[in-house]
């Protein structure tokens, strides 16, 4: 599957939600990725759970960028994926626990207490790695997906 097309369409959902919270969107899609094997709407809910925390991290408005690019090639080739956003980051004492089932800094009623560990669980589904750098102002979460070499991925690729 395209990861491109899996995040224009998950920006669909997105793009109202950050519009009422005064969220600008960035995306800067690379061209040419390789195809990636994987479950298109489980991917999809990776794309919408990080979109939405980044969301809920800026309550007074800022800037969410989205980002996919080639990032390697050994040994075979690698997607990436970044959600960065300009909000209040996340504690350190926090940044333990956040992959953890039912934990969640959101009052009650808010989020799934699920998102980022079911985050986590698909992108190892998919032999992927997850990676997230944090502090006040800047929070980045890369998520890496490995993709098909053209040789393979180009007759038949999902």
């Amino acid at each position: 599957m395209d990861v491109n097309e899996a995040i224009e369409q998950a920006l669909v959902l997105i793009q109202p939600q950050a519009k009422m919270r005064r969220v600008q969107i960035t995306v800067a899609l690379a061209g040419g990725l390789p195809p990636i094997l994987g479950n298109r709407s489980q991917l999809e809910q990776v794309i919408m759970n990080l979109a939405k925390n980044g969301l809920d991290a800026m309550p007074n408005g800022g800037t969410l960028s989205i980002i996919s690019e080639l990032a390697g090639q050994t040994p075979h080739p690698w997607v990436s994926l970044k959600f960065a956003d300009d909000g209040t980051g996340i504690p350190e004492a926090v940044m333990k626990k956040i992959f953890d089932p039912f934990f969640t800094t959101k009052p009650i009623g808010q989020g799934t207490v699920l998102g980022l560990s079911l985050v986590s669980e698909i992108v190892n589904k998919h032999a992927g790695e997850m990676s997230v750098d944090s502090r006040p102002g800047r929070t980045l979460f890369t998520v890496n997906l490995p993709g098909i070499p053209r040789e393979t991925g180009s007759a038949g690729s999902p």
